[in-house]
């Protein structure tokens, strides 16, 4: 241990920490911590990352783990170099500094679009790789939320640690295409974006395009508001409310999928039956918690096959523009994709009455042909009765001191940049397809989306956000003036910038009705010294 020498813990690496503690601690497993260092060892020129074990139950995952990665050997899983204890501090040491891979991604984020592919087309081929090698090795598909992803920064090498992320950071949901290329092997050496088109198939740029170079919002809407799942939507500004979205085409396969209640978040606590925590599935389907165990945010989420869904609009997406005359704001254009429904109960749980809360069943949210999306009358209720057969009302729920129910729903929305529009249609063009058409569509078997406006409609859509805008921007403008005046405007840099905005256009338009009367000047003596030359 006196040869390591640990430089700095890895940004980014471990946010999770204290939650994967306390879920080992609510299974009852040992609360070790698991941290990871940048290193190096005296005496050698190599960078080493080191992963320092400590606590209760640290010296036996120390001893699983070198079992495991002794008996792995492959480019794209981390290498054990050594191993080292003293005290209750077990290392095991890989060769290699590493950085997480959503850090090394970081300098992508404003790269033209061809070099962005072709970093997540390298990192498709690797991360394929070691997947095949450990499935082989171990037997049966690994799945995504069982591995850590690390970047080696100046080799342009994807390493895999096999245990479950701590960090966003080094998450990487991802299950790569098994038809991906096969030829790009390293991040530093991009070749021209020539090559990198050859490189890549047409269903093979669109998966990468629609996973990888996706944008999301999520947006809390009234849960009377008609919202369909599949469908595009005009949304002026990210954050937009719903309610000022224009619908202009909907996917006609929408197959909605439910991943039933969950306790907050769909990826964990999913809702089982658990004698331990009085949760019970009914006959009739409802769901039954004791009050003594309810949590204070239940979520029901709805969604479509995203990967299908968002390839087949990136696929005809070109075509659509064109059909409805749009060439500038295209990342304006979001396609709905999920919806999660939310009963909060408030912040504190505790001293309930006897009762219990009762969650309906999972086919009373709908979704018809059309991805209308329908919440049921009553999601959830307060009881008295094990059955549920007497509901409570909300007057004498809060009257027994039961937590008010509040509903809240959230719509997921995809949308991609202006220039990843252009570089897939440049893309359908160097590949022989037309990028106006629907070719790329049919030849990949996408359903072709069904357009729910004319260009009219959409367009007096456009022109009224546009007056709306532009009569906010001139109220603002002359409040602004008037608290200049008056000494009393905070100016914030939003409100100078949209001072400043208003001022430019008041400017431009005084120097255009200039420049006309100048125009005008100029006719009119022209006009009288040719009639006085006649």
């Amino acid at each position: 241990m006196g040869d390591l020498i640990l430089h700095h813990e890895i940004s980014g690496a471990s946010n999770w920490r204290s939650q994967s503690i306390v879920r080992r601690q609510n299974r009852g497993l040992p609360n070790y911590a698991r941290r990871i260092y940048s290193a190096e060892i005296l005496g050698l020129q190599s960078p080493m990352t080191a992963r320092v074990i400590e606590g209760p139950g640290a010296e036996e995952e120390w001893k699983k783990e070198i079992t495991l990665y002794s008996s792995l050997r492959n480019p794209y899983v981390l290498q054990l170099y050594g191993i080292g204890h003293s005290g209750g501090v077990h290392v095991l040491v890989f060769h290699d500094n590493l950085v997480p891979w959503r850090k090394f991604q970081d300098q992508y984020a404003d790269q033209p679009h061809f070099s962005q592919v072709y970093f997540y087309a390298c990192l498709d081929t690797q991360l394929r790789g070691g997947r095949q090698y450990i499935s082989s090795i171990c037997g049966g598909q690994l799945s995504w939320n069982k591995y850590t992803v690390w970047i080696q920064p100046f080799k342009g090498v994807l390493h895999m640690e096999l245990k479950p992320p701590e960090s966003g950071a080094t998450l990487l949901r991802r299950i790569p295409d098994d038809h991906g290329p096969s030829s790009i092997s390293s991040f530093l050496t991009p070749p021209p974006t020539s090559m990198s088109i050859d490189s890549l198939s047409l269903d093979c740029h669109l998966s990468i395009c629609s996973w990888y170079l996706s944008s999301f919002d999520w947006s809390t809407v009234p849960t009377n508001l008609p919202v369909h799942l599949g469908s595009i939507y005009h949304v002026p500004t990210t954050g937009s409310p719903l309610d000022l979205a224009f619908q202009m085409a909907f996917f006609p396969e929408v197959q909605p999928i439910s991943s039933g209640w969950c306790e907050e978040d769909p990826n964990v606590n999913r809702i089982k039956e658990d004698k331990d925590k009085d949760i019970s599935i009914l006959e009739n389907g409802w769901i039954r918690v004791n009050s003594s165990g309810v949590w204070n945010r239940y979520c029901h989420e709805t969604h479509i096959s995203w990967s299908r869904a968002r390839r087949g609009w990136l696929a005809q997406a070109t075509h659509i523009f064109g059909v409805l005359d749009i060439s500038s704001n295209l990342h304006q254009y979001v396609i709905c994709d999920r919806l999660r429904c939310f009963v909060n109960l408030g912040d504190s749980m505790e001293n309930l009455p006897t009762g219990y809360l009762f969650l309906c069943p999972t086919e009373g949210f709908t979704v018809d042909e059309r991805g209308h999306y329908t919440i049921p009358d009553c999601p959830a209720y307060w009881s008295l009765d094990p059955s549920g057969g007497v509901r409570l009302t909300a007057e004498e729920a809060n009257t027994l001191g039961f937590p008010e129910l509040h509903l809240e729903l959230k719509v997921h929305g995809t949308l991609w940049r202006d220039d990843d529009y252009i570089g897939i249609r440049q893309f359908h063009a160097v590949k022989g397809y037309d990028p106006d058409g629907l070719d790329v569509a049919r030849e990949l078997g996408y359903p072709i989306f069904e357009l729910t406006c004319t260009k009219e409609e959409l367009h007096a859509h456009l022109r009224a956000l546009r007056i709306k805008e532009d009569s906010k921007e001139d109220r603002f403008g002359d409040a602004a003036e008037n608290e200049v005046e008056e000494g009393t405007l905070p100016w914030s840099r939003s409100r100078m910038m949209k001072s400043w905005r208003f001022k430019m256009r008041s400017f431009q338009d005084q120097s255009t009705r200039t420049e006309k009367t100048s125009r005008q000047r100029k006719g009119f003596w022209w006009a009288l010294f040719k009639s006085k030359s006649r």
